[in-house]
């Protein structure tokens, strides 16, 4: 009974920081340790969102320009295991980004793990020790049903063993992001992921993306929860064409913003957030300034300082050249 007793710990009020900040993977994004959880339909960029996450963590490459990353090896299980797309996505990706590290730290596993299969869970853990120096900061799972079968996912049960298996992983120090197929709601009118609400509920993170469908492209991706802080602001993004090498071409996410009229925004009706950020930038030289010293000069509140950036480089004013901005208009 005594040896029963030691296996649980006590923490008294004052050993609880009530008042501290969540620490983040993706500065206001993606928390530390969490379970994250991305909702979308098909053919809606939800492995071209999952691969910049990782990719941007893994190389400690601000994620969309504008989010600062908590740098670590990362674990991608690509449980379709489709090589050749996500090859050319990564290279895309670093040619884009101007990523030169070979390789930049991102492990990618193409095949399925059944997650709420202890003994499949415990071999992955294993193998994870076995293949990385220390461990992953990140852990994808893209996408969860194929890490699921044989489990109903309509079964709170069997949904109950699966979040047990992602789980596992976090306690290894790890944010987990599972990518997830998502349904229609009753009107038709909103996604939802499919499946029991269990997983809803053990989600600390819940974004969804969707698609205009329109031809202009556009994706928008939308915090549906934020467990330990406020939900970020709508992002919305484009399928940019990149070239990768011999002609051929696959496509990268950027970012994009929205008129007041849900349409893309002109370069006449720049906000004064970004007049002010891009005088500002251009007053640093010709050789630009990083994000950081960017954010410094202007004066500007962070979350303000982002939105301006945002505006800027959706009329393509402003560029990424390595780690630094710089303007591209006169």
């Amino acid at each position: 009974m005594a040896a029963a007793r030691k296996e649980f710990r006590f923490v008294d009020d004052a050993e609880l920081s009530i008042d501290q900040s969540p620490e983040y993977l993706v500065e206001g994004i993606l928390p530390c340790g969490v379970l994250g959880v991305l909702v979308g339909l098909p053919a809606s960029a939800k492995t071209f969102l999952a691969l910049d996450l990782a990719l941007s963590v893994a190389s400690g490459t601000d994620w969309l320009g504008q989010c600062p990353v908590k740098q670590g090896p990362v674990v991608y299980v690509a449980a379709e295991g489709s090589r050749q797309s996500l090859g050319l996505r990564v290279q895309a990706w670093k040619a884009y980004h101007r990523v030169r590290e070979e390789p930049v730290g991102v492990h990618f596993l193409l095949q399925p793990v059944q997650l709420h299969t202890p003994s499949e869970t415990e071999k992955l853990l294993d193998a994870i020790e076995d293949h990385l120096a220390v461990p992953p900061v990140l852990a994808v799972v893209d996408p969860l049903a194929r890490c699921f079968l044989g489990g109903e996912e309509n079964s709170a049960k069997d949904m109950g063993l699966l979040i047990a298996g992602m789980d596992a992983l976090r306690r290894k120090g790890a944010a987990v992001l599972a990518v997830h197929h998502a349904g229609h709601n009753n009107n038709n009118r909103r996604t939802r992921e499919r499946g029991s609400s269990a997983l809803r509920a053990a989600a600390d993170t819940m974004m969804t993306i969707t698609s205009d469908r329109t031809p202009s492209g556009l994706y928008t991706v939308r915090c549906e929860k934020q467990k330990d802080d406020r939900p970020f602001d709508d992002l919305h993004l484009r399928l940019r064409p990149q070239v990768v090498r011999d002609g051929e071409e696959s496509r990268v996410l950027e970012l994009v913003a929205r008129a007041a009229d849900g349409g893309p925004t002109s370069p006449d009706d720049l906000p004064n957030r970004a007049v002010r950020a891009l005088a500002v930038l251009r007053s640093l030289g010709t050789k630009g300034a990083t994000h950081g010293d960017w954010l410094k000069a202007s004066g500007l509140p962070k979350a303000t300082f982002n939105r301006a950036l945002t505006d800027l480089l959706a009329r393509e004013m402003v560029a990424l050249v390595g780690d630094r901005y710089v303007s591209t208009s006169p």
